[in-house]
This record gives structure tokens, sequence and C-alpha cells, in this order.
């Protein structure tokens, strides 16, 4: 395993890890990208996808996170929350509702091996725990490039 800090907006990815030397564009990979493409434009992100698929030559499994809406119904960010992105300056620029994560992949011609927000993760591996309220919003992808 290796960790490659890359400004997903400022940088050209396929050009660093073209140069990044333990990156095998013939073995197989797994990109994760936690808690990043919501702050990417959906340019970005589209760019980042196409990128990954393009470096490698064999199919790539690519996991990430994604944030719904702040106004939708499956996002319970508080007002708090808001506050302090604001004032961090961490704008959230790409927010997409789980239930169209199926429509982009196709789009990037990748495919979902797993999906899931908060409630399926809590009940895979939070039962029997005893917690308070979840922050409800960002949902886990797993894909893989076709």
């Amino acid at each position: 395993m290796h960790l490659l800090p890359v400004d997903l907006s400022q940088e050209d990815t396929g050009e660093t890890l073209k140069n990044f030397p333990f990156f095998d564009p013939d073995r197989k990979t797994i990109f994760i990208c936690e808690g990043v493409l919501m702050y990417l434009t959906e340019s970005e992100v589209v760019s980042l996808f196409g990128t990954l698929k393009n470096v490698t030559n064999q199919a790539i499994n690519f996991i990430f996170t994604c944030v719904e809406p702040i106004d939708s119904p499956n996002n319970n960010v508080g007002f708090l929350l808001r506050i302090y992105l604001k004032f961090k300056s961490e704008p959230l620029k790409w927010l997409l509702e789980q239930k169209n994560m199926k429509s982009f992949l196709d789009k990037q011609d990748y495919e979902i091996n797993d999906i899931a927000a908060t409630n399926q993760l809590q009940k895979r591996y939070l039962k029997n725990i005893k917690h308070g309220e979840l922050h409800h919003g960002e949902y886990l992808v797993s894909t893989v490039s076709k």
C-alpha cells in the first residue's frame, strides 16, 4: 500500500501516477479517495474517473465517498456544520444523491460493486452497539472500471 498526496484540483493525476516509482499500470490497483470528491467540481471528478481508467492497463477498483445534497432528506448536516465549513473555506462543490450514482458511473464507464450510506453501514458493522445519532449524508461507493 502506498499513500500518494495529490491536489486533485491542481495537479495532473495521470502524470503524478506515471512518475510515482511504485505505480505499475499493469498491476491490479485499488484507488481510495475518502472525504475528497465533495471539494472538487463535477468536471474535476469526471476527469479523475477518466484519468484513473486511462492510466492503467487493468480494470481498477475505485473506492470513494460522496455527499448527498445539503437539502436532501438523506442528509442531516446541521446548521453548525454548515457554518464551520464556510468558516474553514471548505465549500462543498460536488454533491450527488445516492439514487443518481449508478447513472453517473455509467457515463464514466464504471459499475458499482457496493454502495452504502450510514444506515447500511450501521447494520453491517455496528450491530448491537448503542450509540447516539449518527451523521447521515455521506455514503461509501465501491466501483470497478468496465
